[in-house]
């Protein structure tokens, strides 16, 4: 399914005259309007609690569309209507085209009028609220918005907020980290930013990648994968983490490279480790690993690495009698040298 988001302004007349709509008092109204809104639902082939698609002509593209919900929020001082629109399948630039100019007719035929028949009563106030043209008018397919909420210490960095489900952790309207631009988080795959992590500058976060605590991706370094990045763990310079985690004070920087093996496992990079080369496979990196240096464990066994030693906590194996549903492949001593320089 896809969903398409639109800001809408709210006008408003509140009485008695005089007053003044701001504070608590619009997140009040905020609320209010949220509970007219969605007990006023009309339902056809579509759920459509605003009206706003009733008169969308038949065809494939009414088909498409699930649901037209209208919400509303409070955000810099001003109400603002929330349009999201669910779809079976995304829409084709031709009927995106086709969905904008109909609601613009919409709106120049008045929609919304409708609502200021809809008193919103709040602390002895009344609001009669209706939705104009926007004079900005866009369709949005994007997870999340970066919000006025400034970091308190570095300014040009602002939290972002989820505009649809975006994982099992992260509901809509869900606030995040910080980023300092759009191409910081993709806005694909289940990856965010949590708490008070920053990703900035040219560093990227996609896929399944996530920051947590007060971790941070900066200059030119991806998360991708299902990496975790925990606490005060750091990605930076060229660095890739494909998989695996980082807590503590750890450090990927340079042209690091940490990811999984084939058989699935993933390193643990924790304490004040500074990663310059590669890890791969099931570590627990506690040391420093220089640029050129590549770790590469394609065992069940775990190694560990702390302060320059190493050392082997050995996985069990029982012996287990063969399965005979398939014939294993028997390799001479040549090709099982052969596969395993191809391994490296």
């Amino acid at each position: 399914m896809s969903f398409y988001w639109m800001n809408l302004p709210i006008e408003g007349t509140l009485y008695p005259e005089g007053s003044v709509l701001s504070g608590h008092s619009l997140a009040q109204y905020e609320r209010q309007i949220q509970y007219m809104l969605h007990n006023v639902v009309f339902t056809k082939e579509m759920q459509d609690n605003g009206r706003l698609l009733l008169s969308l002509p038949e065809g494939k593209l009414k088909e498409r569309i699930l649901t037209a919900d209208l919400s509303v929020m409070a955000e810099k001082g001003e109400l603002l209507g929330r349009l999201e629109l669910e779809t079976v399948l995304p829409l084709l630039p031709v009927e995106l085209s086709d969905l904008q100019a109909y609601l613009q007719q919409q709106f120049s035929k008045g929609w919304g009028n409708w609502f200021q028949q809809k008193p919103i009563f709040n602390e002895q106030k009344t609001l009669l609220i209706r939705f104009p043209p926007p004079k900005v008018y866009h369709l949005s397919d994007q997870k999340y918005e970066i919000t006025a909420i400034s970091h308190p210490k570095f300014p040009w960095l602002h939290r972002i907020r989820a505009l649809v489900q975006v994982n099992e952790d992260v509901s809509r309207g869900a606030l995040g980290g910080y980023v300092e631009s759009l191409q910081n988080l993709s806005q694909e795959g289940h990856c965010w930013i949590y708490d008070d992590a920053i990703a900035c500058e040219d560093s990227q976060v996609i896929q399944d990648g996530r920051l947590f605590d007060g971790a941070i991706a900066r200059d030119s370094a991806l998360v991708s994968g299902d990496a975790r990045l925990f606490e005060r763990a750091s990605a930076e310079g060229h660095s890739c983490i494909l998989s695996g985690e980082l807590n503590g004070a750890a450090r990927a920087a340079g042209n690091a490279v940490i990811k999984q093996a084939e058989n699935g496992h993933s390193p643990l990079i924790t304490g004040h480790s500074n990663i310059y080369g590669t890890v791969c496979g099931w570590f627990v990196v506690k040391d420093n690993i220089f640029s050129g240096e590549t770790l590469l464990n394609p065992t069940e066994d775990m190694f560990v690495m702390e302060n320059g030693t190493r050392s082997v906590m050995v996985k069990q194996r029982k012996l287990e009698p063969p399965d005979r549903r398939g014939e294993k492949e028997v390799l001479s001593g040549d090709e099982k040298i052969k596969k395993r320089q191809e391994v490296r």
